[in-house]
C-alpha cells in the first residue's frame, strides 16, 4: 500500500509513501516483496514522484533489512512522538 505525498511539515517534495507491504508468511524469503517494489515507480511516474519513503520500528530488523536490500537508506529526518494523556 503506497500513496503519493506532496509535502509535509513545510517540506515540499513529490514523494510516494510506502505504508505497508504484506506477504503471506508461507512465502517469506521468496522475494515476493522485492518483486512488488518495481511497480511503484511505474504507478507513480505520471505524478513525477522523485522519492519513495517508508519507516519502520528500529526493532523490526527484518523490515529494516528488506528496505535496505531494496535500495532504501536511512534518511536525515528524525521523527518525534509525544504521547497525549
Amino acid at each position: 500500500m503506497a500513496r503519493a505525498a506532496f509535502g509535509d511539515f513545510d517540506h515540499i517534495e513529490p514523494a510516494a509513501v510506502l505504508g505497508s507491504i504484506a506477504v503471506d508468511p508461507d512465502y517469506t524469503h521468496h522475494l515476493v516483496g522485492t518483486a512488488l517494489l518495481p511497480q511503484l515507480p511505474a504507478n507513480h511516474s505520471a505524478l513525477q514522484i522523485q522519492v519513495v519513503r517508508s519507516q519502520s520500528d528500529v526493532q523490526h530488523f527484518d523490515v529494516l533489512k528488506f528496505l535496505q536490500d531494496n535500495g532504501f537508506s536511512i534518511s536525515r529526518r528524525l521523527a518525534f512522538v509525544r504521547e497525549v494523556n
